[in-house]
């Protein structure tokens, strides 16, 4: 039987009793326009590592360090700094556990669609409005909370696992320098497990773990056909219009079953088994509800034989994003224009790559393609490779209980549609994965009027004191490449 290391009274009681000085914290957090995608917000990247450096160490960690990122000899092509942590556990033996969040935050465009000032913190009730404040500041900052109420709690003066954090400074703008600084500092954040603190839950009152997170690449296309505009009475019907190409190009990536047809699309998929499918069937889906947030669409679609859920978590797809060329102006202007131009993404699962998935891309425009169009696919960047944490890892079950503790209730489990640095980071530094959250699809994330629901980070809180004991008894020191 496992030996309880912590009481939940004392962890809600030590929670409950320091929960104003967090939110305090968090508002002065919030405050700070880490905007990473905004050239003229780089000094407040670097004022929100700073900020969290100072306040990790009034936390305890003895070690809380701003790392640099990109090139520090080039300006031009220097990163945003991350912020790295460690509080090691007097146990020689004890696994390590790396903690992954970020410190920026999203653009707050349109910003006449806020209530408040975006960083200006509001609190209304049991509710706490500003950018970043589920994404992803509230939902790092709990980490320190939850380790000093299992300190309080078991009367210990270091954690149970040597615990290390790595808080990202270029997440929202696509962690370009990120898998180069893991490759660079591997021997600092060497660990046996990744719990990653940037997802959320289904519900308040229906806690869950994500379980894996798509990839996605993408890239523009372009079709050229005469060297000019040409006039449609005179040349039309003659030659081939590049508008015309890439109308039937588009609609060809998808067959009747919404099957996307490139070339081994579906090769590498990882299907999931039936008990994943019957666990996601068990969430109290409610499809009106669903279609309303999804800006009052009028129907579900998509592949064929799969529930909404299981598309949007665990199947792949190929979407258009923007198609253009040609006269759209006022009024009318009969041409064959001289070129057309589509962008297109792909959303990827466990264990797609999104190099070879654009070079499938690539084949599939050369052989539709007409004679007479020249083709020319530009890729937007190397892509981000899906990730996944399996339900029956030591890791993830560790979590479930934690998390369980904490709610009160059977934690589920859930995927997310959108994409990070994940892969990378569990690929790099050789651990599993697990996700621990505290945030909810109703926070406005990357939105006008973010915001989170208090009580959750408190429940967060707890959820990760409770996970670090859990996380002592169940994974094996050296499971990932210390």
């Amino acid at each position: 039987m496992r030996k309880e290391a912590v009481t939940g009274m004392d962890v809600r009681g030590y929670i409950e009793a320091n929960s104003r000085d967090y939110f305090d914290a968090l508002k002065q957090w919030l405050a700070i326009p880490s905007i990473s995608a905004d050239p003229a917000c780089r000094d407040d990247v670097r004022r929100s590592a700073e900020w969290l450096a100072a306040r990790l160490r009034a936390t305890g960690f003895p070690v809380a360090e701003i790392w640099e990122t990109g090139s520090t000899d080039r300006p031009g092509a220097r990163g945003l700094p991350a912020v790295f942590a460690e509080w090691r556990s007097d146990d020689p033996g004890a696994p390590v556990v790396l903690v992954y969040g970020h410190h920026d935050v999203q653009p707050v465009d349109p910003l006449d669609e806020w209530d408040f000032p975006p960083f200006e913190p509001t609190q209304l009730g049991d509710v706490l409005v500003g950018r970043g404040a589920s994404d992803d500041k509230g939902q790092v900052l709990l980490h320190a909370l939850g380790l000093r109420a299992c300190l309080a709690a078991s009367g210990a003066n270091a954690p149970p696992v040597t615990i290390k954090l790595l808080i990202e400074g270029e997440e929202e703008s696509g962690s370009p320098h990120f898998p180069q600084l893991l490759r660079d500092r591997a021997d600092r954040l060497a660990c046996d497990v990744i719990v990653v603190s940037d997802t959320t839950m289904w519900a308040a009152d229906v806690p869950s773990l994500c379980t894996g997170m798509r990839g996605m690449a993408a890239a523009e296309i372009t079709l050229r056909g005469p060297d000019s505009d040409l006039h449609s009475g005179t040349f039309g019907g003659g030659v081939p219009n590049p508008l015309h190409a890439m109308a039937a190009l588009l609609a060809g990536m998808h067959d009747g079953d919404g099957r996307v047809t490139l070339p081994g699309f579906y090769d590498k998929v990882v299907s999931l088994t039936p008990a994943e499918r019957e666990l996601f069937a068990r969430l109290p889906f409610d499809e009106k509800v669903w279609l309303a947030d999804a800006g009052h669409s009028q129907a579900t679609g998509g592949e064929a034989g799969y529930t909404t859920l299981e598309r949007v978590w665990a199947r792949p797809t190929a979407e258009i994003n923007g198609m253009w060329g040609g006269y759209t102006g006022p009024g009318g202007k009969t041409i064959v224009p001289r070129e057309a131009h589509a962008k297109v993404s792909f959303r990827l699962v466990a264990a797609q790559e999104p190099a070879e998935v654009l070079a499938s891309l690539q084949r599939y425009v050369t052989a539709h393609t007409p004679p007479g169009i020249e083709a020319v696919v530009t890729l937007e960047g190397p892509g981000v490779r899906p990730s996944s944490a399996p339900i029956h890892s030591p890791a993830v079950q560790a979590g479930k209980r934690a998390v369980e503790r904490a709610f009160g209730t059977e934690a589920l489990f859930t995927r997310e549609g959108g994409s990070g640095p994940e892969a990378d980071l569990a690929d790099i530094l050789g651990a599993p994965l697990v996700f621990i959250a505290a945030g909810l699809n109703s926070d406005h994330i990357h939105a006008p009027n973010e915001k989170v629901e208090m009580g959750m980070l408190l429940k967060g809180a707890e959820a990760v004191a409770y996970l670090w004991p859990e996380l002592a008894a169940e994974v094996s020191p050296g499971a990932g490449t210390r």
